[in-house]
């Protein structure tokens, strides 16, 4: 009786007149069941109930958390505000995970929420959303436009790209030029704007990349042999034309199958471009510290939590960073080319390749204008000026300034000067202009701003300390698995979430965790850094995962074992360099214990 009355009142063909009289009939009838399904089953979507997910696990969480009497063995917090922040961190889980609202509005939570749940008062949490950090990214992001409005990064991954090629334009060197390129423009602006920039350009090269196959002349008929007999003399033409018609069709037949498998191995060269496009822009957003968002996160929530700590500086991170993201690179080059461009294909697409298309590419550029030597010269300054602020105990230019300016002071400074310096093209017309800063990742700013409120939050409310002893029990676990283990959960996490916002959410975590068991910070920190950009698999991974799968080139399980061979390749280097270069540049070989700047 319930299917018999719900399936009509629920078929969108039927009128309201008629669907408000079954349901009365339904009510008369005393049909508990459907009176409560029937609106219920309107209302109810995938959104709904992601929007949902958030505040009612939150309210899961927070009844369980004081049921369970969790935060009660921790003697200077409250276990109230250790449950409500729990509810908190668990709500903008859900919805950085789910997306039922743009990322960016699920990082001004804290904002809204905070101070009603008084965790903190309205003046700190909105004080973290414009530090030295997110000051820093939005003065690289102003400049990153510039480079993009000026063409200046097209013009840097073609000659990049022309010079790997060489004048044959090798198939294997032509895969560098595609992963070095991308990699190369990722280390100073986002990795979706490299992206962006390269994946049109390589399609391009693509489309154009005709698979050549061996052509097959036959070789001209003999004259037939005098003879003093027509009717043999026919009868041998009749043999010879009926040989020559079965020659020609075995030749066609075999000039089809050579062009098969020429677009065969083109395609699947086509692949192993984009994808060598798309982990490039992840590889190279590693190797320095604005390169991509969790790499900014770490040290803004690494200074939030430990304020008394030396500063992970953007020196620090590129001796670090640069070595690991090199074997990265040509390990990522060696496995496309062993996996898409093998010896057999090289002959194919070196007969396929074409020089002169990346050529006028780059001629239609023309000569460097002044607009693209000024922020040339300007970004190549601000990188020397990032480089040499410090450097640790000797004193950079910043000791001069009795080390009150940060990185952040001289990103702000050159993009103050893009809307002061004219760009010699037009009249009256600066480098920069209010209308062309529309395309910054306003988004990501706002995300960096909710991670470190996030951050602040578990720390103000005892939940870092709680976290920590329930993580005691991995002081047990042998050094060396400290940072696959983590590696392993972050990789999965990442590829079905924002990398920024996976690495917002779990830093705070491996902060504590790595303290609890009496290691240095930084030991699970950088690793957590780092994984949460091995989103490799999914096109839902990262922008330039979904920008490659939509070229039509990339099937989605054309992605899943590439992509797993690429977090095998980082949690191996993890594994090897964090331990050991780790130690020298950061000293991850200091037990917390020994750090007097940890519990202060």
């Amino acid at each position: 009786m319930v299917d018999s009355v719900r399936a009509p009142l629920l078929d969108n063909g039927g009128s309201n007149n008629e669907s408000g009289a079954q349901l009365r009939r339904a009510e008369s009838n005393g049909c508990i069941i459907d009176r409560v399904c029937i609106p219920v089953c309107r209302h109810v979507s995938r959104r709904n109930c992601e929007i949902l997910s958030g505040p009612v696990g939150a309210m899961v969480v927070y009844l369980t958390a004081r049921a369970t009497g969790a935060g009660n063995e921790t003697m200077e917090a409250d276990p109230h505000k250790i449950a409500i922040m729990l509810g908190a961190l668990v709500w903008m889980a859900f919805w950085w995970i789910f997306e039922p609202v743009p990322i960016a509005i699920t990082s001004l939570l804290p904002l809204a929420l905070f101070p009603f749940l008084q965790i903190m008062d309205s003046q700190q949490v909105s004080s973290l959303y414009t530090n030295d950090i997110v000051m820093l990214m939005l003065g690289t992001f102003i400049l990153a436009q510039a480079i993009e409005r000026y063409d200046l990064h097209k013009r840097m991954a073609l000659k990049i790209l022309l010079i790997s090629g060489g004048q044959n334009m090798d198939p294997r060197l032509v895969l560098l030029g595609f992963c070095a390129g991308p990699a190369f423009v990722s280390m100073w602006m986002s990795n979706t704007s490299a992206a962006v920039m390269m994946i049109p350009m390589a399609k391009g090269v693509l489309d154009n990349l005709k698979p050549l196959a061996s052509s097959t002349s036959s070789a001209s008929q003999p004259p037939l042999r005098a003879t003093s007999s027509p009717s043999l003399a026919a009868f041998m033409e009749d043999e010879e034309h009926a040989i020559g018609s079965k020659l020609h069709d075995e030749d066609e037949e075999l000039e089809q199958e050579e062009r098969r498998m020429a677009e065969a191995v083109v395609h699947t060269y086509s692949q192993g471009v984009m994808l060598g496009v798309t982990f490039g822009t992840a590889v190279g957003g590693m190797a320095t510290l604005i390169g991509c968002g969790p790499n900014v996160v770490m040290p803004g929530l690494y200074h939030e939590r430990f304020p008394e700590a030396p500063q992970v500086t953007f020196l620090q991170w590129f001796k670090f960073a640069m070595p690991l993201a090199v074997p990265y690179l040509i390990l990522q080059w060696l496995f496309l080319c062993w996996y898409y461009c093998p010896s057999s294909a090289v002959p194919i697409l070196s007969a396929s390749l074409n020089r002169q298309l990346v050529e006028k590419d780059y001629e239609s550029l023309g000569p460097m204008t002044f607009a693209e030597k000024f922020i040339f010269g300007e970004f190549s300054i601000l990188v020397v000026l990032w480089i040499s602020r410090t450097f640790g105990s000797t004193p950079g230019w910043g000791y001069y300034f009795g080390n009150f300016p940060n990185d952040g002071t001289v990103s702000i400074m050159a993009a103050i000067l893009l809307f002061i310096v004219p760009n010699k093209i037009k009249e009256g017309e600066m480098l920069m202009d209010w209308k062309h800063c529309k395309g910054i990742s306003w988004s990501v700013l706002l995300l960096l701003g909710g991670g470190f409120a996030l951050s602040k939050g578990i720390q103000v409310t005892g939940l870092s300390n709680y976290m920590g002893m329930k993580m005691q029990f991995l002081e047990s676990v042998p050094y060396y698995l400290l940072t696959p283990m983590m590696s392993i959960i972050i990789n999965v996490a990442t590829e079905f979430s924002s990398n920024t916002a996976t690495a917002t959410l779990f830093l705070p975590i491996m902060a504590e965790v790595a303290v609890s068991i009496n290691c240095h910070p930084l030991l699970l920190m950088i690793p957590a850094t780092f994984s949460s950009n091995f989103a490799f698999m999914l096109p839902s991974g990262t922008p330039p995962n979904a920008l490659a799968h939509g070229t039509g080139f990339l099937p989605v399980n054309d992605m899943l074992f590439p992509g797993f061979m690429m977090h095998i390749i980082g949690m191996v280097l993890l594994s090897i360099f964090t331990p050991t270069l780790g130690a020298y540049v950061f000293g991850l070989d200091t037990p917390a214990s020994s750090l007097p700047w940890i519990f202060e």
